[in-house]
């Protein structure tokens, strides 16, 4: 379990290492998300994968709610309506 607080925070600054963190707690449980939305193994698999590679390009995190997974969620959500 990671400290939420703490990761956003780190996150704001592009602490890599944040990043690790987050997607080695949340990945699979947006996979899971994403699956739900689409049905599909590998589109769950890409659209997780390139909403957070967005969300660190862009320093989506600047913008980030907590709870984190909550506001990864709506992103995915969002994203899969494109």
């Amino acid at each position: 379990m990671i400290d939420e607080i703490i990761i956003l925070e780190r996150l704001k600054n592009q602490d890599i290492k944040a990043f690790k963190e987050l997607c080695f707690e949340f990945l699979q449980p947006l996979e899971d998300y994403a699956y739900s939305l689409v049905n599909d193994a590998r589109g769950a698999r890409d659209l997780s994968v390139d909403v957070m590679g967005r969300l660190w390009a862009t320093n989506g995190f600047a913008n980030a709610s907590l709870p984190l997974l909550e506001f990864l969620k709506e992103e995915i959500r969002k994203a899969s309506k494109l």
